[in-house]
């Protein structure tokens, strides 16, 4: 399952559900301004879809907000 993109400091997050033998896992693909790609995960596992995108954002927005206070683009 893909739930909606996320606009967050520049760049789009996509969080994916995957299900697998374990529950759902979170996975988040990350699209910055300048088209850059970057996937995280599988990253945990969940009971469900809906948990597992929270997460998928929840993590790539961290990710982001690492990147910034280095920086980055």
């Amino acid at each position: 399952m893909h739930a909606n993109p996320v606009e967050y400091a520049g760049a789009t997050i996509v969080p994916v559900a995957s299900l697998s033998a374990s529950g759902y896992a979170a996975i988040a693909i990350v699209t910055t301004g300048l088209g850059k790609q970057r996937a995280y995960g599988p990253l945990k596992h969940f009971p469900t879809e809906k948990a597992a995108c929270e997460y998928a954002v929840s993590y790539a927005k961290s990710r982001l907000d690492r990147r910034w206070r280095r920086g980055e683009k």
